[in-house]
């Protein structure tokens, strides 16, 4: 059954609203400005059209208002505070104060010291003039800010000067090492043709031998061997953890009142590439908060390094006497300064005039953002055997091609066994071992092992009665010599 509006003013629908115990239908005698209703008399038989109108309400007032239905020691609340639903605790970046889930503040947007509005600069500003030739625009304090009143449980030691190791990872299963086999048909053979081919294509691209040798020479002898490269990939993850601030110009805090911070080690990070070094840097949650900024106290602002805050400076073209002295038809006349039109001193162009310039520290904002960051850094350690039996320099085969005969990528790679050149055994396992304990405070995240076979031929040769000899090796056949008979003075060169 509809209920006939109360005198007075409106009066909201009874289903789902809160009535108080014992209560009718409350007596609505203000707006919500305080302002008094104006009487209405009681309707009277021939106004029931008008009092349907009442009864057919707004589609707005369909709906039960939120006020409605609290407690009713709530009904006395303005109305704009029960705009704030439960799930928006947090405003937009730019707003001026939210409230976290533990019921602190978030800090107010700073709004960006603007020179073009700056007041005039009061603070010290020296005894005397600057030449404006003469100033010059100082570096950067370097002394970190003031140690963070802020203590974080797991972080207590961390610095702003140095970078603090995150200690080792958790404790995880190590992975088993996989045993290494090597594919001998991969071998690759050279003949003494193309050796002798290799020698003059070598000769011919050099700018300080002659052609004639080589093809003059005689080869007496080749030896054939091969030359080992073992390489051990080991791509480990390091963590490291320091105070570090930013300029604060609004937005989220993520501060410990949102719950305890992490671990250095349970904070996601993924790399890009296997194998490949990087860094990147993470702010650890739960961690920040807002203060002044400690280079210019808080004011956004700081005293101009040009002018010493007196918003001018002495100028150079006269020496601030406002006259030049300028010698025309043999005599010496006295002209007024063009530069500062005899004023002597001109606006400093650095501070516009105001003594002060913007804090580089905080940009202007007067506030920094000081947590904690995070430092991942992902690297790739590798070490390297060769075996080579003649007398080509070793370091030569680290930039040919061969043969790949062992490659694997596991968490952990077991040594070579079982190969025919033992000290490649040997050294694999050496360099496995050493691989496994060099990093106690960084996790393995993957290794890689590969050994390649180089085809090295060492040829003896003989011209005009002198014997020399000369390398051929890799696949592409790089060609090293010492010994050949034909080359000038200008340089030395003895690789291709």
């Amino acid at each position: 059954m509809s209920q006939p509006p109360m005198q007075g003013g409106y009066a909201p629908p009874m289903q789902g609203g809160y009535n108080p115990p014992g209560a009718m239908q409350p007596q609505y005698t203000q707006n919500m400005a305080g302002q008094p209703f104006p009487q209405q008399p009681l309707q009277q038989p021939g106004q029931f059209q008008q009092a349907v109108q009442y009864q057919q309400q707004p589609a707005q007032f369909q709906q039960q208002p939120a006020q409605f239905q609290q407690q009713p020691t709530q009904f006395q609340q303005q109305p704009t505070q029960f705009q704030q639903q439960p799930g928006s605790q947090y405003m937009q970046p730019g707003a001026h104060t939210s409230t976290a889930p533990s019921g602190s503040v978030q800090p107010s947007a700073p709004v960006q010291w603007d020179p073009k509005n700056a007041q005039q600069y009061d603070g010290d500003v020296g005894q005397e003039d600057v030449d404006e030739s003469a100033a010059v625009e100082p570096n950067e304090a370097s002394a970190p800010p003031p140690p963070m009143d802020l203590s974080l449980p797991g972080y207590e030691a961390v610095a702003y000067t140095n970078e603090l190791p995150a200690g080792p990872p958790p404790s995880y299963q190590d992975a088993t090492g996989e045993d290494a086999t090597v594919d001998l048909g991969k071998l690759s053979t050279i003949t003494a043709e193309d050796a002798k081919e290799a020698l003059l294509e070598y000769v011919a691209q050099q700018c300080c031998h002659g052609s004639g040798a080589a093809k003059d020479m005689s080869i007496k002898d080749i030896q054939s061997s091969s030359a080992y490269h073992y390489t051990l990939e080991t791509f480990t993850e390091g963590r490291s953890t320091k105070w570090h601030h930013v300029p604060y110009s609004g937005g989220f805090v993520d501060g410990p009142h949102n719950g305890p911070a992490p671990g250095p080690w349970d904070v996601v990070c993924g790399f890009n590439a296997l194998f490949k070094n990087e860094v990147k840097k993470i702010e650890i949650p739960h961690t920040a908060s807002v203060k002044p900024c400690f280079a210019c106290f808080g004011r956004g602002f700081k005293r101009c390094w040009m002018c010493h805050g007196r918003g001018r400076v002495r100028c150079s073209f006269c020496s601030g006497t406002g006259r030049r002295h300028v010698h025309r038809d043999g005599r010496t006349h006295h002209e007024t300064c063009s530069s500062c039109h005899g004023h002597g001193r001109k606006r400093c162009h650095t501070c516009f005039g105001t003594g002060c310039v913007r804090c580089r520290e905080c940009h202007g904002f007067a506030q920094l953002k000081h947590y904690i960051q995070l430092t991942v850094t992902f690297s790739n350690r590798l070490s390297d055997h060769i075996v080579e039996r003649s007398d080509l320099p070793d370091e030569l085969i680290r930039n040919v091609s061969g043969d790949v005969i062992l490659e694997q990528i596991a968490i952990r790679v077991g040594p070579v066994q079982n190969f025919l050149e033992q000290e490649i055994n040997q050294r694999s396992n050496a360099i496995v071992g050493t691989h496994a304990i060099s990093w106690p405070n960084e996790r393995i995240l993957q290794q890689r092992q590969i050994l390649r076979v180089v085809p090295v031929y060492e040829c003896a040769f003989e011209h005009k009665d002198k014997g020399g000899r000369f390398w051929v090796y890799g696949k592409q056949n790089t060609v090293y010599t010492q010994d050949y008979p034909h080359t000038c003075c200008c340089c030395s060169c003895a690789i291709l």
